[in-house]
């Protein structure tokens, strides 16, 4: 053989070693979504070199312990604090008076209860906004009135007119001296966004940007992304929910999206601050202290929550498992409005057991998905969902970006986490769950009336479907996994 022969050998070897390696990594660490392990295990074997590179950018873990080991320290910091802060700022015969009000409560679905690091906290104040106009208005207003910190957690900030009046506002209150701090997603955040947030740190804030793409620092990764929508002022009030901060959640038409955030006062804010300072703590290894009082629970309102912070440094799952149980103890409704539905094996049996057992089971999704290759992948699922008995709508006119799931008269669950493997398994998510009162029935109000002005699909609609267009469903079913 001459040295050409040679050399070629020595590249086809080195390829399928690189291929092979890969593979066995995924095989070794991909315990939690068998089948994702599986696909990445043939992509790997069929396509080495660029197998085992698209691997090692999107399917290697590389932050699982380093995140654990930072969250942990964070949560126990700012958890002392805020206990002493309280016990210093209250007055002693008024604690003793008010003893256990706005502390952890038993709620009526308490397997859903234990499956998150925060309690459930009585207490709570909550009002709902659809759609981006409403909500911009309130943000921007409490970011105005913001008086000792401002933390600010996005998955997209787009440079645009109402990014720039985000940036207006922030810097406006860092130069009175507020502690402004900002933190995006390195991926989410397009280039042009990422130099419109810079300005904050020009203007007196604090920026950073979480897992940005750095090879010289062994970097890699980029597939496991921080999608929370955070928004938390003076540790007293705070936003969550599907809103990014982007024109796009403005508009409406289907160039637009329909999103639903929470504006919450009382305990429950104190948690949503500690999820931002262990994020904030593991993207800049800075520890956030806590700043001003939380509102008094027994003058912030009557309902109980719990926030759920999931990711993939959490080895039961977080939201996901809440979801799952909340669908095995329904009784007789459940209503779930998603702009994703790639549902892993387990929630795809837990609805179908839903329905099985006559409960009502209804899906709503976007008419037209923002990502083609997961709009396909969604629909490739919808005729089994259609033959156990569940109904399914679509809503033609706007992308539908809620991610809401309304379950009987007891629970609700709102926040970032869509029904995919991607917020199951690989993205930071940030979600609240509502046990009864009068935040239930809101949500409830903003399902029912999402539901009412969309179109529903029959199973006939999908036998129909050209035969080509039903094979391109199959191939993304296949590669729904890891996408």
């Amino acid at each position: 053989m001459n040295f050409e022969g040679w050399t070629g050998f020595g590249v086809w070897l080195t390829g399928h070693a690189l291929g092979l390696l890969a593979a066995l990594h995924a095989v070794q660490n991909k315990k939690r979504n068998p089948s994702g392990a599986l696909v990445w295990v043939l992509f790997c074997i069929a396509v080495p070199y660029g197998g085992a590179l698209i691997y090692l950018l999107i399917g290697y873990d590389r932050v699982t312990k380093r995140r654990r080991r930072s969250v942990r320290a964070a949560h126990v910091t700012y958890r002392v604090e805020a206990r002493e802060r309280r016990r210093v700022e209250t007055d002693p015969d008024a604690a003793t008076a008010s003893a256990g009000k706005g502390e952890p409560t038993l709620c009526p679905y308490p397997s859903v209860q234990h499956l998150s690091d925060f309690p459930a906290r009585q207490g709570n104040a909550v009002e709902v906004t659809v759609g981006g106009a409403a909500t911009y208005e309130r943000m921007l207003s409490a970011i105005r009135g913001a008086r000792v910190s401002i933390r600010l957690q996005t998955y997209i900030f787009d440079d645009d007119d109402d990014g720039r009046s985000f940036v207006a506002a922030l810097i406006e209150r860092a130069a009175a001296g507020v502690d402004v701090r900002v933190l995006y997603d390195a991926v989410g955040t397009s280039a042009r966004g990422a130099r419109l947030i810079s300005s904050i740190a020009a203007g007196g804030g604090k920026v950073a940007a979480f897992l940005p793409f750095h090879p010289l620092k062994r970097r890699f990764q980029i597939n496991l992304r921080n999608h929370r929508k955070i928004l938390v002022l003076d540790d007293e009030r705070a936003f969550v929910g599907s809103h990014n901060i982007s024109a796009r959640h403005r508009r409406s038409g289907p160039v637009g999206s329909r999103d639903l955030m929470l504006d919450l006062r009382g305990p429950a804010v104190e948690d949503l601050a500690d999820v931002f300072a262990s994020d904030w703590r593991f993207a800049t290894g800075d520890r956030i202290a806590v700043t001003t009082p939380v509102a008094a629970p027994e003058k912030a309102g009557r309902q109980t929550l719990q926030v759920f912070d999931s990711g993939p440094d959490q080895v039961d799952g977080g939201v996901k498992n809440a979801i799952l149980t909340a669908l095995y103890q329904a009784r007789y409704d459940v209503l779930i409005l998603t702009p994703y539905f790639v549902p892993p094996p387990e929630l795809l049996t837990a609805v179908q057991s839903a329905a099985a057992r006559k409960v009502r089971v209804r899906l709503m999704i976007p008419g037209r998905c923002s990502h083609r290759l997961m709009n396909w992948a969604t629909r490739s699922f919808l005729t089994p969902l259609l033959v156990a008995g569940v109904e399914i709508h679509e809503r033609p006119d706007a992308f539908l970006h809620m991610k809401l799931m309304v379950i009987d008269d007891t629970i609700a669950i709102a926040g970032s986490t869509n029904l995919d493997y991607r917020s199951f398994h690989l993205n930071f998510e940030a979600d609240v769950v509502a046990y009864g009162g009068p935040l239930h029935q809101a949500l409830r109000g903003v399902a029912e009336a999402e539901w009412q002005a969309s179109i529903r699909l029959g199973e006939t609609r999908f036998h129909r479907l050209p035969y080509l267009e039903r094979i391109l469903l199959r191939i993304a079913a296949l590669f729904s996994p890891i996408l």
